[in-house]
């Protein structure tokens, strides 16, 4: 099975770190454990394309990063992105 980089988009990237960095102002330890869970569930994808769930919007999935994140992601035979990375008491886009 061939792996399949996984990009991020640059503005979720920087949703990404202006929400760890709220999280940080009030208690900077609390911010690590979120992105670490994070970077680890992303670090997955690759090897594991379909290990999200089927998600709420059409071609797209989702996968429980850490108990309040969720990634949603694309996949597709030649490529996979992520989309979105959301607390789950987000409105869903």
């Amino acid at each position: 099975m061939t792996m399949l980089p996984i990009p991020w988009k640059t503005e979720v990237q920087a949703d990404l770190t202006a929400a760890l960095a709220y999280i940080a102002q009030r208690n900077q330890a609390a911010a690590l454990q979120p992105y670490d869970d994070i970077d680890n569930a992303a670090s997955q994808l690759p090897h594991h394309p379909h290990l999200g769930r089927t998600d709420r919007i059409v071609g797209t999935r989702e996968l429980l990063a850490h108990p309040d994140h969720v990634v949603a992601y694309r996949v597709d035979a030649s490529a996979m992105e992520i989309l979105a990375v959301m607390h789950t008491r987000q409105l869903y886009p």
